[in-house]
């Protein structure tokens, strides 16, 4: 009974009406759509991304057999940094570079 009560009305009102009406709401979705995309792409945008800073690092290490083994293959030790965290957090890295330039080992 209700859905008759609905669309008999709507029966009776002119197409062009009825299709004005129908891409105004669609408008005024896509301008919602649309802004509510804008100001959320900007505001992830203008965060900035920082890399830790990689700190030289002249403590002594443990041994990296993995380290030792690209050495033995001809790459170029750079050197030990730190992301510069204290105490447990603290990652220490090496990096090796090989010997055409293309390989960096971590």
């Amino acid at each position: 009974m209700l859905a008759n009560q609905v669309l008999i009305p709507l029966a009776s009102v002119p197409d062009w009406l009825f299709w004005s009406v129908i891409i105004f709401i669609g408008g005024i979705a896509f301008c919602f759509l649309c802004s509510f995309h804008c100001s959320y792409s900007s505001s992830h945008s203008s965060r900035r991304r920082e890399f830790p800073p990689m700190i030289p690092n002249s403590r002594a290490h443990p041994p990296q057999p993995a380290l030792d083994d690209a050495l033995n293959h001809g790459f170029t030790l750079i050197g030990h940094f730190t992301d510069g965290d204290k105490g447990i957090s603290r990652g220490v890295m090496s990096f090796a570079l090989s010997p055409d330039g293309l390989v960096l080992v971590r």
